[in-house]
C-alpha cells in the first residue's frame, strides 16, 4: 500500500524507513553540524574583509587601475552575498529551528574581538590549521601562486609597523564613527565598549595617543550621526556610569548586553540532566527561562536590588537561542524532539517509591508460579541458561511456596492489558491557531538509559482536546503474542448514535481485516471497532436507570468478546481441549493498570466466579506506576504506533479488500444500528483514513521483540529464557532503585534489608494477596519521596478501600474477595440504618403535619385549608417554628430532610417572621419568594398537594447486582440476539408451530423485544452463577454449559417471552430474583393428574414447581427419551413416588423440604408436596415434526447446533435425533431454573445430567438433609 504524510496530520519532519519500523535514532548534533555550517559560510566574509583592506592598501599607494577597483568590488560583494544567502538557506534547511539567532548567541564571545583580529590570520587558520595540514588542494598554495612584481616590490618600502604599533588602516577603521555590523546605529553598549576599547588601547600604547585620542572617536562618531546623541558631553556622561556599574565587558554586537553566558547556560543545563531528582529527564525551553530568570534574580541581588521583585520575564525566542547556543558549543548535548511522557507529581512519587516496586515484585512472584513438575509445554525452558539472579528468585519462591518443585507460568499466559489515545485532526494545527507548538529539548547524548524507557515530564493533568479520540486497547504476552487489536471510538452524541437503535450506548462492529497485516486479501484476522456515546451514568437510586459508565460497559465487552476468547485459543494450542477443565499449568495471569472503570467492573460476583472457573488470576499495577510496571507502556510499541500514525494515510490507497470492507460496514451495516457520522464527514474522513493505515501500521510496530522487550523490561520474564520473573528487575521498575544519584539512591544497606525481608512480606501477600504500607514501613522499606526530594507522608489504601489508588495487588484472592464481601455487608448495613431512620423522620413529620393541620382547622368550624388565613398560621400554638416547618416540609420536599436553602429568601433567612412585631397585613403585604417568613410561607402553601409519602420498611439487602446492557453487533455475519429471533417471521412462525403447552398467543412488539435483550443478558451472568455453584469443578468446562447453552440463550430468551412466562422491565429485578411471571391468568398450563390437561401429559419437555401456600416458584425439571414414562404424566408418578421414600429424601432437597403428605420425613419442611401445584413450562411432541427443533441454519431453525456440539452428540451412540431432543428438553430446564429466585430454589442439579455434568457422588458435595 503506498502511503504518502497526510496534510491533516502532526508536522513531525519526516525521519527514515529504519525509523518507521522501530530502531528510532533522533538526530541530536543538528545543532553542532549547523554551527560547523555557518563557520564554514563566515570565511567568504573575511575574504572579502582580506581584499577591502588590500583594496585600500592599493588603491591609495596608485598601484590599482578603476578597472581593478570595480571587478575587486564585485568579488567582494560576491562574497559577502556567499555569506548572507548561504547563513539564510541553512537555517532553512536546517531540522533545528532558531538556527541564526543561536549561532549568534553561540558565538557572541568569538565576535567580541573580531574587528581587531588580522583577516588573514584568520584565513590562513582556515586554509592551514594548527596540526600543519592543508585542507584542500583548490587553494593549498594560493599565497605562493602570487607573482613578484614591482608593485609588489614597492609596498615593502611602506612605512612599517612595529609589533607594539598598531596599523594605520586598523586605527583609522577604529576611528571611523562607524557602528560594528550588524548594527545600523551605534548601541549605548556597543558604544560605551568602543570608547573601552580605545582607552585601554592608548593605555597599553598600541596607538598614538597624540594624533588618536578619545575626543577624535566622539567627533567622528558625531559627524557620521549614527547615534542619538547630540553632543560629546551627554555621550561622556552615560560613558561614565556605564562604567561605575561593573559592565565594563559588553559584548559587541545588536541588541542588549547577555543575561547569561552560553557557559552558564550550559552548566545548568547539564546540572538539570544529571540531577535523577528532576522533573524531567530532558532540559526544556521553560528550564531555559527559569535559568536565565535566576541569572537575574542573581544579577539583581548583586546590584543591591530586591531578589524576588525584579522582573524575570525571558522572550521565548531568547530561551530558544539560548538552547540551540548551548547545543552548538557543547558535543555532549543534543537538541531532539524526542516527545516526552506527560506526568504528575503523584505519577513521579509512584515511578521513584520502593514501596510499590515491592508490592509489584511480591504481587507477580506469588501468581507466576506453580507447584509441580514441568509441564509439556515448557519443554524448551532450559533453567541452566537463566542468570543468577533468576536462579535466586527462583529458590526464594520455593522457599515462599515450601515445595520441592516450582515451574513458570507459560509466557504464552502471562498478559497485559492497556490502553492508548490518538488524536487524528482535521484541519489546521496547534501552530495555525497562534500557539507556542515549540517541543526541542536538550538531552544528554551520554546517558545509557533504556531506548524503551520514556522520557518524562512532571506536569498538571491536561487534558487533550480536539479532533477524533480514538481509543486503542491491547493484550500483550510475555511470548510476543497479541490479541485482536480493540479500536473504539468515544463521545459521540446522540445524533451520531442513535438511542432508539442504540439503547444502551455501545456499538460493536468485529471487521475482517482491522488486524496486524490484515489488509493482505489473503489475512483471516479481525478486530473489534466500537463506538460510545457519552451517556452520563446513573445511579442505583434512579429506578431503570443503568448505573454502569460507558467505560465499565466498553470494558466488560472487551473482557467478554476479546480477552476470553483470546486466553482459550491460546490454551487450545497449548492442547486444552474445550469443555474440560482447565489444568493448573495453564493458569493465566492477566494485568491491568486497576483504573476505577475497570475494576468496578471485575469485582461481581459474577465475575468473580468466571474468573475462577477460568483459572485466571487478575493482578493490577500500582496505582500511576504503570509507566516503569506495565509491560504495553514499556514496549516501544505504543510509541512506534503514533509517530507511525502521523506520518501515513491512505487516501491515495487503490487496493481492494479492507477499503471495500470498511466502506460497506460504514455505509451499510453501522448505520442500519443507528450509527451517523454524516454530520460531521472529516470526522468520518479521518476515522476511515485511520482504520485503513491500522493494519499496516500493527505490522511495523507489533512485532514480537517489541511486545517481548516490554515484559522483560517490566521483569516479568527473564532476558535468557523468557519464562522466569527476575527480582531485581522487578525491583529495578523504582527508579530510585537504579538510581546512580547518591542524593535519591538507595544504599546499599537498605537493599539488602529489602531482599532480608522477602520471605517475610512473600507470606503476608500470599495469605492477603497483597502487602500493605503499613506491613512494607515495619519492614523498614524506604519511604516515598516527592520531586523536590521530601519525604512523602501519604500512606497508600489497603483491603478493599479505594483498590484504583493501592500498590499492586492480586484482585481476585480470596482474602481480598472476603474483603470486599464484608465492605458490603457494612455499606449495606448503613445504608439500611439510614434508610430506616429516613423512614422514621418521614413518618414523625407526617404525623405532626396532620397534627397542625387539625389544629388550623379547629379554630373555625366548616372551612377548609384554602380558606385558612395569615392570622390563623400567626396563631398556631408553640413551638411554631416546629409545627410550621413540618407543614411546609410535607408539601415542598420529597425526602427526610429539610433543605432551608431551598425555600429562604436571597438574603439567607427564613425566619418565623420578617421583623419583631410583624403584623399579618404586613406579613401579606411585604413577604414574596424573594423575602418570605415561615408564616407567609406556609399560608402560601396551604392549598398545595403534599408531595411527602411515607416509605416502605427496608430490607437489608447485601446482593451486588451484575447491571445488564445490550451490545448492538452490526455486521453481515453476527450471532443473532434475542430481538433479532423474535424479528424473523419464519422463526416466530416456526416456534409457534413446534413447541406446545401455549395457553394463548402473545404478540410480538417492541417492548418484547427489548425485554428478550435484557433477559438474554441476565441469563448470562446467572449462567456464571449456576456454573461456579454447582457444576463440579472438573465439569466446568463441559460442552453442555460452556458451548450448546451459551449459544442458546439468545432463542430461548426470546422462546421464554414467547410463551409470556416473562416479568417486565427485567432490568429492575435483582440477581437474586425470580423473573418468572406468577401462574395468574393462564400464562402456565396445569400438569397435575386430576385437573391438569391430559393430552399435554404425554409430552415431553420442560415443568415447574410452584408453591401456592407461599407463592413462589421452587424448582424446574425436564421428562424425555424413550418408554411409556417418558413424558410428564409419567414423570409427574415418579415425583409422587419418591417424595414418600425417605432414602429420596436424603439424596433431593425437594422431597426433603417438601415431603409427601402424612410419611415420615427428615424434619422441618417447608411445606407438603401433595400441596404444590405443577405447571407446564415448554413442551414438543416427539411423534410429530420436531424438525426445527434439530436443524441447523435453516429458515426455521430454532436452536443453534454447532459442528463441534454435533460432534460431541455423535459420540453417544444412537439416533442422533434423540440425543437432540434430550438436549433440548436439558436446555429448557436450565434456562427456566435459572429465572427462579437463589433462595427459593431447592434444585441442587447442575443439569445435562444424562450428558456428562453427573459426577460419582462419592465425589460430589450435595448437602446431606439428615
Amino acid at each position: 500500500m503506498a502511503r504518502k504524510r497526510s496534510g491533516n496530520k502532526s508536522s513531525t519532519p519526516k525521519q527514515s524507513s529504519k525509523a518507521a519500523t522501530g530502531d528510532v535514532k533522533l538526530d541530536t548534533n543538528a545543532a553542532a553540524r549547523g554551527k560547523i555550517l555557518l563557520d564554514t559560510l563566515s570565511v567568504p566574509k573575511d575574504a572579502a574583509s582580506v581584499l577591502t583592506a588590500l583594496l585600500r592598501r592599493r588603491a591609495n599607494n596608485m598601484t590599482l587601475t578603476k578597472g581593478d577597483v570595480q571587478e575587486i568590488e564585485l568579488v567582494i560583494g560576491a562574497l559577502h552575498r556567499v555569506t548572507s544567502d548561504g547563513r539564510t538557506q541553512a537555517a532553512r534547511l536546517s531540522k533545528v529551528p532558531n538556527l541564526i539567532p543561536g549561532y549568534n548567541m553561540a558565538t557572541k564571545t568569538e565576535r567580541e574581538d573580531e574587528r581587531a583580529a588580522d583577516p588573514w590570520e584568520k584565513l590562513k587558520a582556515f586554509v592551514m590549521p594548527s596540526n600543519g595540514k592543508r585542507k584542500g588542494r583548490g587553494y593549498a598554495k594560493i599565497f605562493d601562486a602570487i607573482p613578484s612584481t614591482k608593485k609588489l616590490r614597492r609596498s615593502e618600502r611602506e612605512r612599517t609597523v612595529t609589533p607594539e604599533m598598531m596599523a594605520d588602516e586598523e586605527v583609522r577603521k577604529l576611528f571611523d564613527g562607524q557602528p560594528p555590523y550588524p548594527d545600523k546605529i551605534w548601541m549605548k553598549d556597543t558604544l560605551c565598549s568602543r570608547m573601552k576599547r580605545v582607552e585601554t588601547l592608548i593605555e597599553a600604547k598600541v596607538i598614538d595617543k597624540k594624533e588618536w585620542h578619545l575626543k577624535r572617536f566622539l567627533e567622528s562618531v558625531l559627524r557620521v550621526g549614527k547615534t542619538t546623541y547630540k553632543s560629546d558631553s551627554g555621550i561622556y556622561t552615560m560613558y561614565n556610569k556605564w562604567k561605575s556599574s561593573n559592565c565594563a565587558v559588553a559584548p559587541v554586537g545588536r541588541g542588549r548586553p547577555s543575561i547569561m553566558l552560553v557557559e552558564d547556560a550550559t552548566e545548568a543545563t547539564k546540572q538539570s540532566l544529571t540531577d535523577r531528582s528532576s522533573k524531567s529527564s530532558t532540559f526544556q525551553l521553560k528550564g531555559m527561562k527559569n535559568a536565565y530568570a535566576e541569572a537575574k534574580k542573581d544579577q539583581a541581588e548583586k546590584d543591591g536590588l530586591e531578589r524576588e521583585s525584579v522582573d524575570c520575564h525571558v522572550s521565548n525566542p531568547t530561551a530558544k537561542a539560548a538552547m540551540v547556543a548551548v547545543a552548538m558549543k557543547n558535543p555532549d548535548l543534543g537538541l531532539t524532539r524526542k516527545k516526552l511522557l506527560n506526568k504528575t507529581e503523584k505519577r513521579f512519587q509512584a515511578e521513584h517509591s520502593p514501596m510499590a516496586a515491592k508490592a509489584y515484585a511480591l504481587t507477580c512472584l506469588s501468581t507466576h508460579f506453580v507447584e509441580g513438575h514441568r509441564p509439556r509445554n515448557l519443554a524448551k525452558f532450559d533453567p541452566k541458561k537463566l542468570s543468577k539472579s533468576a536462579q535466586q528468585t527462583i529458590e526464594w519462591v520455593k522457599e515462599a511456596y515450601g515445595a520441592e518443585e516450582i515451574h513458570p507460568v507459560d509466557p504464552n499466559l502471562v498478559l497485559s492489558t492497556d490502553d492508548t489515545t490518538v488524536f487524528v485532526y482535521e484541519g489546521t494545527s496547534s501552530s495555525a491557531k497562534g500557539e507556542d507548538d515549540w517541543d526541542w529539548k536538550l538531552i544528554d547524548k551520554t546517558s545509557e538509559r533504556s531506548s524503551v524507557r520514556s522520557d518524562f515530564e512532571v506536569s498538571d493533568n491536561d487534558e487533550n482536546s480536539g479532533g477524533l479520540r480514538i481509543r486503542l486497547t491491547f493484550t500483550f504476552t510475555a511470548s510476543g503474542l497479541a490479541a485482536p487489536p480493540y479500536v473504539a471510538v468515544s463521545g459521540l452524541t446522540d445524533d451520531e448514535l442513535s438511542p432508539s437503535l442504540c439503547p444502551d450506548g455501545i456499538l460493536a462492529a468485529q471487521i475482517p481485516g482491522l488486524c496486524k497485516g490484515g489488509d493482505d486479501i489473503f489475512s483471516s484476522g479481525f478486530g473489534w471497532l466500537v463506538f460510545l456515546r457519552a451517556d452520563k451514568k446513573g445511579t442505583k437510586s434512579k429506578e431503570g436507570d443503568s448505573f454502569l459508565s460507558i467505560a465499565n460497559k466498553k470494558f466488560i465487552h472487551y473482557n467478554d468478546e476479546v480477552l476470553l476468547p483470546f486466553i482459550r485459543s491460546i490454551r487450545e494450542k497449548l492442547g486444552w481441549k474445550k469443555g474440560t477443565a482447565v489444568p493448573d499449568y495453564l493458569k493465566a495471569c492477566s494485568w491491568f493498570d486497576g483504573d476505577i472503570g475497570q475494576l468496578q467492573t471485575m469485582l461481581y460476583e459474577a465475575r468473580e466466579a468466571l474468573d475462577e472457573a477460568e483459572k485466571i488470576c487478575r493482578n493490577k499495577h500500582s496505582a500511576a506506576s504503570t509507566g516503569t510496571q506495565q509491560p504495553c507502556d514499556l514496549s516501544p510499541v505504543f510509541r512506534l504506533l503514533k509517530y507511525m500514525q502521523s506520518n501515513m494515510t491512505a487516501k491515495d490507497d487503490v487496493a481492494c479488500g479492507l477499503s471495500q470492507t470498511i466502506h460497506d460496514y460504514f455505509s451499510n451495516y453501522l448505520r442500519v444500528k443507528g450509527l451517523n457520522l454524516d454530520g460531521n464527514p472529516r470526522k468520518k474522513k479521518a476515522l476511515i483514513d485511520f482504520l485503513l493505515c491500522l493494519p499496516e501500521i500493527l505490522e511495523g510496530t507489533m512485532k514480537k521483540k517489541h511486545i517481548k522487550r516490554g515484559f522483560i523490561e517490566a521483569g516479568m520474564v527473564d532476558e535468557e529464557t523468557g519464562c522466569v520473573p527476575v527480582y531485581d528487575k522487578l525491583m529495578g521498575t523504582c527508579k530510585r532503585w537504579v538510581s546512580a544519584s547518591k542524593d535519591i539512591g538507595i544504599p546499599k544497606e537498605e537493599k539488602e534489608n529489602c531482599r532480608g525481608q522477602f520471605q517475610h512480606l512473600m507470606k503476608i501477600q500470599m495469605a492477603n494477596g497483597q502487602v500493605s504500607y503499613e506491613d512494607m514501613i515495619e519492614a523498614g522499606i524506604p519511604r516515598d519521596i516527592a520531586s523536590d526530594g521530601s519525604i512523602v507522608e501519604y500512606i497508600r489504601p489497603s483491603g478493599a478501600d479505594a483498590e484504583h489508588r493501592q500498590p499492586a495487588k492480586t484482585i481476585n484472592a480470596e482474602r481480598q474477595k472476603r474483603l470486599r464481601e464484608e465492605k458490603r455487608r457494612r455499606k449495606a448495613s448503613a445504608e439500611y440504618a439510614k434508610a430506616v431512620r429516613d423512614r422514621n423522620t418521614i413518618i414523625d413529620i407526617l404525623k405532626r403535619n396532620g397534627e397542625v393541620e387539625e389544629e388550623l382547622l379547629a379554630k373555625r368550624q366548616g372551612i377548609t385549608l384554602e380558606e385558612l388565613t395569615i392570622k390563623d398560621f400567626m396563631h398556631l400554638k408553640k413551638p411554631q417554628v416546629k409545627k410550621l416547618k413540618a407543614f411546609i416540609h410535607a408539601r415542598k420536599f420529597d425526602g427526610a430532610t429539610f433543605r432551608p436553602k431551598d425555600v429562604a429568601g436571597v438574603d439567607g433567612k427564613l425566619n418565623l417572621v420578617r421583623h419583631s412585631g410583624q403584623s399579618a397585613e404586613s406579613i401579606e403585604a411585604d413577604c414574596s419568594f424573594q423575602e418570605p417568613c415561615l408564616v407567609w410561607l406556609a399560608w402560601k402553601l396551604r392549598s398545595a398537594n403534599i408531595v411527602l409519602s411515607a416509605r416502605d420498611a427496608p430490607v437489608l439487602d447485601v446482593t451486588v447486582q451484575l447491571p445488564q446492557f445490550a451490545v448492538v453487533h452490526a455486521g453481515p455475519s453476527q450471532q443473532k440476539r434475542a430481538s433479532d429471533y423474535l424479528s424473523d417471521k419464519d422463526w416466530v412462525l416456526s416456534f409457534e408451530a413446534t413447541v406446545k403447552g401455549r395457553i394463548s398467543t402473545s404478540t410480538v412488539t417492541t417492548a418484547m423485544k427489548i425485554n428478550a435483550d435484557k433477559l438474554e443478558s441476565s441469563l448470562s451472568a446467572r449462567l456464571s452463577f449456576h456454573v461456579s455453584g454447582r457444576v463440579h469443578q472438573t465439569k466446568q468446562q463441559h460442552w453442555t454449559i460452556n458451548r450448546f447453552t451459551p449459544d442458546n440463550l439468545a432463542p430461548m430468551a426470546a422462546a421464554m417471552c414467547m410463551m409470556g412466562h416473562i416479568v417486565d422491565r427485567v432490568e429492575r429485578w435483582r440477581m437474586d430474583e425470580c423473573l418468572l411471571s406468577l401462574p395468574m391468568h393462564d400464562l402456565f398450563p396445569l400438569l397435575d393428574d386430576e385437573d391438569g390437561d391430559k393430552e399435554l401429559g404425554k409430552l415431553e419437555g420442560c415443568y415447574l414447581f410452584f408453591d401456592w401456600e407461599k407463592m413462589k416458584w421452587i424448582r424446574s425439571g425436564k421428562t424425555s427419551g424413550t418408554g411409556k414414562n417418558a413424558c410428564f404424566s409419567g414423570r409427574m408418578k415418579q415425583h409422587y413416588k419418591n417424595a414418600a421414600s425417605k432414602d429420596q429424601m436424603r439424596e433431593h432437597p425437594l422431597y426433603a423440604k417438601y415431603p409427601a403428605k402424612d410419611v415420615e420425613n427428615l424434619g422441618s419442611p417447608e411445606g407438603i408436596f401433595n400441596d404444590l401445584l405443577i405447571y407446564c413450562g415448554m413442551a414438543f411432541d416427539s411423534k410429530a415434526s420436531v424438525s426445527s427443533l434439530c436443524s441447523h441454519g435453516k429458515s426455521d431453525s430454532l436452536f443453534v447446533w454447532d459442528k463441534e456440539v454435533m460432534d460431541e452428540l455423535k459420540k453417544k451412540g444412537g439416533q442422533v435425533r434423540k440425543v437432540q431432543l434430550d438436549a433440548v428438553a436439558y436446555l429448557w430446564e436450565i434456562c427456566y431454573d435459572l429465572l427462579l429466585a437463589e433462595g427459593d430454589n431447592v434444585s441442587a442439579s447442575p443439569g445435562f445430567e444424562a450428558l456428562g455434568l453427573r459426577v460419582n457422588r462419592a465425589g460430589t458435595k450435595r448437602k446431606s438433609y439428615d
